[in-house]
């Protein structure tokens, strides 16, 4: 699910007023604001070590016939530079999906705590036990627990199958031991697209908690 980039018009809601959507809606402000400062700083930082990767392999050609007397034998191998200079700039590559890929990581545990609040409040208006977390998987289960409560978020076949394969990317990301295969692909547009992803499936969400509002006891009733 593609829903256009985040300079498209976005409003905080909530449409329940129900505390668990209150808060979703500020991480959802919040983890849009970080975008443009996301990428400012990844090119920033990849521009300065471009500029030092360069420098460095000025130097080492202009000092490759120095000779050091406190280290005879001592030589600026330019191939193991330009490898040197290489990592440096195969490393500064990964900065992209590694700060992209903890704001998708964000925006998924986001929408799975907003859940688990959003059960919490279900039971306590609707007098059932509280069980505040649920066996994995855990989005379907939550759901399936507000269900039982009267809480339908009707989230259809392309959202559901969005979110599990963006589930997926997070927990290779969360898990795998291989930088540079978990950040993979993990761009600022992979995280727009998560943005938006989570941001229909709470509103959704956030038009089912409505349903409480007929079992909720107010003082004088």
């Amino acid at each position: 699910m593609n829903m256009g980039g985040l300079d498209e018009e976005w409003v905080e809601y909530t449409i329940s007023g129900f505390v668990p959507m209150i808060l979703a809606a500020y991480r959802m402000s919040a983890a849009r604001r970080t975008f443009p400062g996301l990428e400012k700083l990844t090119v920033s930082i990849a521009k300065d070590v471009e500029s030092e990767a360069a420098d460095y392999l000025a130097w080492s050609e202009a000092h490759q016939h120095d000779e050091y007397s406190d280290e005879p034998g001592f030589f600026i191998d330019l191939a193991a530079a330009g490898d040197y200079a290489g990592e440096m700039l195969a490393a500064t590559g990964e900065l992209p999906g590694l700060f992209f890929g903890s704001l998708i990581v964000y925006l998924l545990s986001t929408l799975e705590a907003t859940l688990a609040d959003c059960l919490e409040v279900a039971q306590i208006v609707m007098q059932r036990p509280v069980v505040k977390k649920v066996r994995n998987p855990q989005l379907e289960n939550y759901v399936r627990a507000l269900e039982g409560c009267g809480v339908r978020a009707l989230w259809d076949d392309e959202i559901w199958a969005d979110l599990r394969a963006w589930r997926k990317v997070r927990n290779k990301f969360v898990h795998t031991l291989e930088i540079r295969q978990g950040a993979r692909g993990l761009s600022g547009s992979a995280a727009q697209e998560v943005f938006w992803l989570v941001d229909a499936a709470i509103r959704k969400l956030d038009h089912a908690m409505s349903a409480l509002e007929p079992f909720i006891k107010r003082p004088g009733r």
